[in-house]
């Protein structure tokens, strides 16, 4: 018999934290499951780990593939996965003892094509933060991406506990390479109007917040992927019919994502940006309340005295080049 839950995992390179991610599915008090960890060109002992792991338990396969990147990587292990629901994973990440029962249960009682799961931010020195409060018991697909283009539902697949028919009916296209972001763009394939969404009402997870990971790191190349990663998931869901009843959120992440590169350093298009900026906040004055005081400041700036504010702007992000941030 095929298993109740998949769990996709892929791998590169993570032999610092990979026995802790594994041994955190083998202690659940939810047994019937399978894991298929897909190796892309690890060049550490990431594989040795795997297939450690695989022969002393059967539930546990493995494909060992070229580098491909993470797209193509959880798109190898959904073509082999037999259960009712998955769940994608990090290869760094830990899963609570008590985490795939609950999510089982949820999915089925409720019926739900997604469970929505919280998670805590976990640090270096051991503490733990809570995520974004998912404000919603049970909802649908509309509102569901309504919450997720403003930051009030998270991205991340390993956030969302998915019934299998529902992904295989979506046909997603993972032949996007993007260096981040991609959840995002599989995400607006998966979701319709019509899709179920319950909230999970604990955290389960917790997400490791290491100071080397590069999809930690706010760079240049972070900010234009994540702008790209915006503008695929636009026509996407223009091609689906989603985008008219999502536009103003959508609008209001662009207008977010423009501002954030100021302040985070980038210069390269603040003219386009800050105008770009101008139009939505013109269409949707309630972009205003998602924006930090200094984004306020500056754009007031803009809508009077564009010149100035833009040479402000310059000045702002000179000032911010460099620096280090982490998301």
């Amino acid at each position: 018999m095929n298993p109740e839950i998949s769990i996709v995992i892929p791998v590169y390179n993570a032999c610092d934290y990979l026995k802790e991610t594994i041994d955190s599915f083998v202690s659940q008090t939810f047994e019937d499951w399978e894991m298929i960890l897909v190796n892309d060109g690890s060049t550490d002992k990431s594989l040795d780990i795997i297939m450690e792991y695989a022969a002393k338990d059967s539930r546990i396969r493995f494909i060992d593939k070229p580098n491909e990147g993470i797209s193509k990587t959880k798109e190898a292990g959904l073509n082999v996965a037999k259960g009712k629901y998955v769940l994608f994973f990090d290869n760094d990440d830990i899963i609570y003892p008590d985490a795939l029962d609950t999510l089982f249960r949820l999915a089925q009682d409720s019926g739900a094509d997604i469970v929505a799961v919280p998670f805590h931010l976990l640090y270096p020195d051991g503490h733990r933060e809570n995520s974004v409060r998912l404000e919603f018991k049970e909802t649908d697909g509309t509102d569901y991406l309504d919450r997720l283009f403003c930051d009030r539902a998270h991205w991340p697949l390993w956030a969302n506990f998915m019934r299998m028919d529902t992904i295989r009916k979506a046909n997603v296209d993972f032949n996007y390479r993007l260096g981040i972001g991609e959840d995002m763009v599989t995400l607006v394939q998966i979701i319709d109007a019509g899709t179920k969404v319950v909230a999970c009402p604990v955290p389960l997870i917790d997400y490791r917040m290491r100071e080397e990971s590069e999809s930690h790191k706010i760079t240049s190349q972070f900010y234009h992927d994540y702008l790209d990663c915006l503008a695929i998931s636009e026509n996407l869901m223009k091609e689906k019919g989603t985008y008219w009843n999502v536009r103003q959120s959508v609008e209001k992440a662009w207008i977010l994502r423009c501002l954030y590169g100021i302040f985070w350093g980038f210069d390269d298009t603040i003219p386009e940006d800050m105008e770009r900026a101008k139009k939505i906040i013109l269409r949707h004055p309630s972009a205003w309340k998602l924006m930090t005081k200094p984004m306020k400041r500056l754009m007031r700036k803009y809508m009077f005295f564009p010149k100035a504010a833009i040479r402000k702007a310059y000045r702002i992000a000179s000032a911010n080049n460099g620096k280090k941030y982490n998301m």
